[in-house]
């Protein structure tokens, strides 16, 4: 690949592999494990993450759109994908003709794919609203949905689920976690014929489970409960108190690079970038970074955020321009800058290991991990490695 610019996101693959196998060594083997590689896999790259899952023994992925299926499907993945976001006729017979996994939520969604089918059996996961308030049957509609699948015969039921919306309490017997599982397992019973997987624990949920059996919590999750990884799978642990000792167990698979294309000097009082938000208080060196918000660096990182030059860490100076950014070299001048040397904004450094990541930058915009990572835009490479680091 030709990095004209030489900016680009490194993604790890031995990170990936690392993280899953983490991930999966706190489950039964045979448990239901389908991680989550929408929004172009976390920002990652979805079918460079896909490809590497796959060749893993994953056989379930999930993303939230058709398009986002059907792209997988164009790249030569073979896995079961499941579909999480609703769809209208058009949508169930791209569905159906794909062989695509349809997560149904709604009344219409099941007709949908009545009027579409053609005489094909039809593989379904049926989501449950347990209190997110944003997807789902209410549970109340479990019989009747049951009597629905049983009269129409072309349908199989291979899961159901809820999503988990406050992790944080996982702990909490008297927890909205602990409340949401409760409802969902009254559910289960009355699909029992259908024998479907169970699956609940989106990466919170994760550690949740795996917290409660290293601190013999009275908390107990269901053994057989499915996983649905997604932040986890990539790095990261949700901010939760319990959590936090997990961060150092996964590995986060993405390093955004760059480089000095520049190196300017100026004058004391003179202003740098649009606006003039940052001023020289003395004579100063500025380097030119050829990243800026067009490609998922944020614009609030202005006269904020940090990053890494020669292991050293150096403040972004003046507005984050859309093509550009700028940052302030002086108090490092003694370490022999030079135009082309590189530029980590965040994830492994060489020298330091994880010095800033993507979750350091959440915390200086108010934000999570999840808005830095799925925010890496198109016109950034994402280049592969498969190295230890």
């Amino acid at each position: 690949m030709n990095l004209y610019r030489k900016s680009y996101a490194e993604i790890n693959l031995h990170h990936l592999k690392s993280n899953l196998s983490w991930i999966r060594s706190h489950f039964p083997k045979e448990n239901f494990l389908c991680p989550m590689v929408k929004a172009n896999g976390y920002g990652h790259g979805d079918v460079i993450v896909a490809k590497c899952l796959e060749a893993e023994g994953v056989n379930h992925m999930g993303v939230c759109l058709i398009e986002e299926a059907l792209w997988l499907h164009q790249a030569g993945i073979k896995s079961n994908i499941l579909v999480f976001r609703g769809f209208d006729k058009q949508g169930a017979e791209e569905i159906i003709e794909r062989g695509f996994v349809p997560v149904v939520s709604q009344w219409d969604h099941l007709e949908f794919l009545t009027q579409a089918n053609k005489g094909k059996a039809i593989s379904i996961h049926v989501k449950f609203d347990t209190g997110m308030n944003r997807l789902g049957f209410p549970v109340k509609e479990a019989s009747k949905i049951d009597e629905y699948l049983w009269q129409n015969k072309n349908f199989r039921l291979k899961g159901v689920l809820t999503h988990l919306h406050s992790g944080e309490d996982g702990l909490d017997p008297n927890g909205k976690t602990q409340e949401q599982l409760a409802s969902l397992a009254q559910v289960v019973p009355i699909f029992k014929k259908f024998s479907p997987v169970v699956h609940t624990l989106n990466s919170a949920g994760v550690l949740a489970k795996v917290a409660a059996e290293k601190q013999k919590s009275k908390v107990v999750f269901e053994p057989t409960l499915g996983v649905r990884p997604g932040l986890l799978l990539y790095g990261y642990a949700p901010k939760m108190n319990f959590a936090n000792e997990f961060q150092s167990e996964v590995k986060p698979v993405m390093t955004l690079k760059s480089h000095l294309s520049e190196i300017r000097f100026v004058n004391k009082g003179s202003g740098v970038s649009y606006s003039h938000t940052w001023v020289a208080k003395k004579d100063s060196v500025i380097g030119i970074v050829p990243i800026g918000y067009a490609d998922g660096v944020h614009r609030n990182l202005s006269n904020k955020g940090l990053v890494s030059v020669h292991g050293q860490l150096v403040p972004i100076i003046g507005n984050i321009c859309m093509d550009y950014l700028m940052i302030d070299l002086t108090p490092i001048m003694n370490l022999k800058i030079e135009k082309n040397d590189g530029v980590i904004l965040f994830g492994y450094n060489d020298q330091l290991g994880y010095q800033q990541t993507a979750a350091n930058y959440a915390d200086v915009l108010g934000t999570i991990p999840w808005e830095v990572l799925t925010s890496m835009s198109i016109r950034v490479p994402r280049v592969i490695v498969e190295s230890s680091l």
